[in-house]
């Protein structure tokens, strides 16, 4: 795959227009096999290989060039899935990841194992994984590259229920978990010499939090979801992650071919930050609350072919902001066709 993008920014420094050009490679490919032990049992081994590149100029000069800014990496994986006959489910991931040009090696793995009654509708969910998240080509070789950065490390606990009512009509999950992450990438910038770059942010921060879902099939034309999303971060990290979330959707299938959903979003106050050039300190805002209402309507004139498209988006022009110093749209309308070959 080759992704290229071109910029143009106004330079107030020289009152003229600077091009940027970005362009970057990336090559995948995996290879795995299955291995059938018996009806419960089967294990997949496989691996995959990645290489990544990128070259930048800004009007004209080179910034980055590919010969110094790439990467492969290789992924050695093995998968085992145990489906018991008595409600016991167990997906062990152990990856040997991350076998990186850069970085060498890496192991991470992944186990979820679940329970199903047999006697109640209920299913116990658990999982426990770790991740090793190594630098991108623009953190380290970009023009704020750094590459003294080492690579991110997280581990993550959760455990949930699920259960389904009224003949399977209602669906209704809900999921705790904790993550414990260190050595996140952050961005530092002396407001003195103007020095930037990507760094390390050091020691561990934790998240931790709870995700319900709900699901209700009135009958083969109406449907309800909803879910819910409580976080809570460390404050030093706090920032765009509102402790609370919610979206629901109410979808209607009024004939064959038509069909047309109402969705609504509520996202609670957030922390952002900006630095204030007339007193050079970078200042802590709180972003208000918010909530969305959209609509879309649906109409297939050639089933499983030729569909058309319509929404009204944020439909009581709703004035928020997801970040600050960024516009967000007030009411707006959309149209559209989806055509499968």
């Amino acid at each position: 795959m080759v992704v290229q993008r071109a910029t143009f920014l106004t330079n107030s420094w020289t009152n003229s227009v600077d091009n940027y050009n970005y362009e970057s490679r990336n090559v995948s490919v995996d290879a795995f096999n299955r291995y059938n032990f018996s009806e419960q049992l089967y294990l997949v081994l496989g691996t995959q290989f990645q290489f990544f590149d990128m070259d930048q100029n800004t009007n004209g000069i080179i910034d980055v060039m590919r010969e110094n800014a790439k990467f492969n990496i290789i992924d050695p994986y093995a998968t085992v899935v145990y489906n018991s006959s008595i409600g016991l489910n167990i997906n062990t991931l152990i990856v040997h990841s991350n076998n990186h040009s850069e970085y060498g090696s890496h192991w991470v793995y992944n186990i979820n194992p679940s329970y199903q009654f047999e006697s109640i509708p209920l299913r116990l969910l658990t999982s426990y994984s770790t991740a090793y998240i190594t630098p991108s080509l623009y953190q380290l070789y970009g023009p704020f590259g750094n590459i003294a950065l080492t690579p991110e490390e997280n581990a993550t606990a959760e455990a949930g229920f699920e259960t389904k009512l009224f003949n399977e009509k209602l669906t209704v999950n809900a999921v705790g978990f904790y993550r414990q992450e260190k050595n996140t990438f952050g961005f530092f910038f002396d407001f003195v010499t103007s020095d930037a770059f990507y760094i390390n942010n050091e020691g561990k921060n934790n998240a931790k939090g709870v995700e319900t879902n709900v699901n209700l099939e009135v009958n083969k034309s109406i449907n309800f979801a909803a879910n819910y999303t409580f976080t809570e971060v460390e404050q030093q990290f706090n920032r765009f992650i509102p402790k609370n979330k919610v979206n629901a959707n109410a979808n209607f299938k009024i004939t064959e071919k038509l069909g047309t959903s109402l969705i609504y979003q509520y996202v609670s106050d957030r922390s952002d930050a900006f630095y204030d050039e007339a007193n050079f300190v970078t200042e802590t805002v709180n972003l208000k609350a918010y909530q969305l209402f959209n609509a879309n309507i649906r109409y297939q004139v050639i089933p499983n072919r030729l569909s058309l498209l319509g929404a009204i988006d944020n439909i009581f022009n709703e004035d928020f902001q997801e970040a600050i110093g960024y516009n967000t749209r007030g009411r707006n309308f959309r149209i559209g066709m989806n055509f499968q070959f």
